[in-house]
């Protein structure tokens, strides 16, 4: 099926950018009536539907995002009157963790986010955006010019997108503060001084440049996770005081800022709840005295929205509860779900579905009317935001659609990304593996850390062990004897299925995709090299132990030729995960890419020398010699789910010894 050739007219004054920069993308191609173009009229107006007869369309619609929402329904072939469960719709880019999305990138997002009927946008920047006379805030970082921000607010108006700036005025901060021109503004490494004049100053610099490239006047002033709020140089200068006392006076001081520059603020709402809770815990849902109440109630200052953020239950009835103890507190709410994008280097489009078809159903019921979804990069942004567009596709079904199922999300991708929306979940794949339950809930990341982890150490051997053993059991093996173990290792027994056979198979599979995909080829072929990689490496450490404990000097130079096998395919691995990077983000920040895959080359050159001394002169190796342990983890192991564990830091994994600090 060739691209459609469309005609639109009526009411299209200003939307015609706009089309233009999909007609670059291929959804169709502009044309006048006589040459063929298919009639779309646009009509403006309270009522929001499309309906097609076969010889034309027409859009009807009350705001430029709903032209945009409806013109990818058409294009779905959907015919509906459109019904909006949520007056305002949201996605948050988080652009401080090293992958900051370039200009272009974030055109070819807004377009896509436009079709889904997305109404606004949340610009992460805790330190990504330039300050005049800042020098170092966000120095060698990414961080947007001033006229980089007004392009992307411009672009994104086109679409009938607000674009909002989401930044930090309390905690987060440590990027910036850890240099000596902001030690009088520092409280601890993260926090910022509080009462200090010069802090004073310093936001209401950060929040002009934050603000000024914008249409809006809506800010994000972030205030989460202010871990420590009071017990450095504060505590030092003023004694002790509750930290909740000082978050209200702090804020006091911003709101006074945002008022002098007409800003309408909003923040996360953790800092509020944890102090009152006797746990300490955000999501705490015991119910709160009423005096206490009161007391929060009166010093939340007027205008200030507060957006609770909670991606991790799998129930409706802890965000009904959670969201009920809001509103105990404030009607001006946002929820902010989460799409899996920080699981590690794949996206957990499982736990994203669950999360979100929960959180929205509680927002629904307790008619909270101002919904967002965040895509955060933690641990240096290894997982591309491409993968966030089909859990992106399911959040915006939710605001329009009773109850989406899978087939009907996948329909809508279809129309809005011109993509298969199945081949975008099963990325899931790479870490939803044997023995890691459906939907991984517990957010188990192996293709982090079987990728990262020195084949040598093994610090998460021990569970690829109980893995290898429970596969032997379902084969009808006994675990415990060594030929058996062998045969799984080493062996080419059809009837043992491994680690090795479940990536290879994945690695096909994504092939495939490649093949089928019409934008997004880099996309598969950087997951389907991975899945390779982490065939032959996932079992590497298991086997080289088993070989070095048996003497084996036949199973060492096989675990040679795996090592070198692996330093051959490192660079393919490399080069497509540079060329992912690049083809939505700026480069700074791709070097710490670098430098992790460096230190993996480095690791398996130094295993390669090591078992070629053990092979050739009976070397010792003196890492093997160490004991295994599990990885520690705050679950117990459960049977059947050897690998159904967590370990989202690469210093973590990468070794045990410090690779940083003192």
């Amino acid at each position: 099926m060739g691209i459609p050739k469309l005609y639109f007219y009526g009411d299209i004054e200003g939307l015609v950018p706009a089309l233009k920069g999909l007609e670059g993308d291929g959804y169709f191609r502009l044309c006048g009536k006589d040459e063929g173009g298919f009639p779309v009229k646009a009509e403006s107006g309270a009522e929001n539907l499309v309906s097609c007869d076969g010889q034309s369309a027409c859009i009807r619609f009350e705001s430029r995002t709903l032209f945009f929402r409806q013109l990818g329904r058409l294009l779905g072939a959907f015919e509906e009157k459109t019904v909006k469960y949520f007056d305002e719709l949201g996605a948050m880019f988080d652009l401080s963790r090293n992958n900051v999305i370039s200009v272009g990138g974030f055109q070819g997002f807004m377009r896509k986010l436009a079709l889904m009927g997305y109404t606004y946008i949340f610009l992460y920047m805790e330190d990504t955006y330039e300050v005049e006379g800042l020098p170092y805030f966000g120095y060698m970082r990414g961080r947007y010019t001033q006229e980089e921000l007004s392009r992307m607010d411009t672009y994104a108006a086109d679409y009938g997108i607000e674009l909002i700036p989401c930044i930090q005025t309390l905690g987060h901060l440590e990027k910036y503060l850890r240099w000596p021109v902001a030690f009088p503004i520092r409280d601890t490494e993260n926090v910022l001084l509080v009462g200090a004049p010069e802090t004073r100053e310093f936001l209401r610099s950060i929040l002009k440049a934050a603000t000024a490239p914008f249409r809006s006047s809506r800010i994000h002033l972030g205030m989460d996770e202010a871990w420590g709020l009071g017990s450095g140089m504060y505590l030092a200068k003023n004694g002790y005081k509750p930290s909740l006392e000082i978050l209200r006076d702090h804020l006091e001081m911003v709101m006074d800022v945002c008022r002098e520059i007409d800003l309408e603020p909003m923040i996360w709402s953790d800092m509020f709840f944890r102090p009152l809770n006797e746990s300490g815990d955000y999501y705490d849902q015991s119910p709160i005295e009423e005096k206490t109440l009161e007391q929060i109630r009166a010093s939340i200052p007027e205008g200030l929205s507060l957006v609770y953020w909670d991606y991790y239950h799998a129930e409706k009835e802890v965000y009904s509860r959670l969201l009920e103890k809001h509103q105990q507190l404030t009607d001006r709410i946002v929820f902010a779900g989460g799409i899996w994008t920080w699981n590690g280097i794949s996206p957990n489009q499982g736990k994203a579905f669950r999360v979100t078809r929960e959180g929205l159903g509680a927002c629904r019921e307790r008619g909270i009317r101002n919904v967002c979804t965040t895509m955060w990069g933690d641990n240096g942004g290894e997982t591309s935001s491409l993968c966030a567009l089909i859990g992106m596709q399911l959040f915006g079904e939710y605001a329009y659609n009773e109850d989406p199922t899978n087939e009907e999300v996948f329909r809508s991708f279809r129309a809005c990304c011109r993509e298969d929306g199945q081949a975008f979940y099963d990325l899931r794949l790479l870490d939803e593996i044997p023995s890691v339950p459906e939907e991984n809930l517990h957010s188990a990341n192996p293709s982090k850390f079987l990728l990262y982890q020195n084949p040598l150490y093994g610090l998460f051997d021990r569970h690829v062990e109980d893995f290898l053993k429970d596969a032997l059991k379902t084969a009808g093996r006994d675990p415990e004897d060594p030929a058996q173990m062998e045969a799984i290792l080493f062996g080419e027994d059809e009837e043992l299925h491994g680690l090795y056979d479940y990536y290879m198979d994945l690695a096909g599979k994504l092939r495939g995709y490649m093949r089928k995909s019409e934008g997004n080829a880099l996309l598969f072929a950087h997951y389907a090299n991975l899945a390779q990689f982490l065939a032959d490496k996932a079992e590497l450490g298991c086997a080289i132990r088993f070989a070095y404990d048996a003497g084996r000097d036949d199973l060492t130079e096989e675990c040679m030729d795996r090592c070198a096998g692996l330093l051959e395919q490192l660079p393919a691995l490399a080069d497509t995960w540079r060329k992912l990077w690049r083809s939505t983000s700026k480069a700074v920040g791709f070097e710490v890419i670098t430098i992790r895959l460096g230190a993996l080359e480095a690791q398996l050159k130094y295993a390669l020398e090591c078992l070629d001394a053990f092979c050739h002169e009976g070397a010792k190796i003196e890492e093997l010699e160490l004991e295994l342990l599990h990885y520690g983890s705050m679950r117990p192991r459960q049977e059947g789910a050897a690998l159904d564990i967590n370990c989202p830091f690469w210093d973590r994994i990468a070794a045990m010894n410090p690779v940083g600090g003192v």
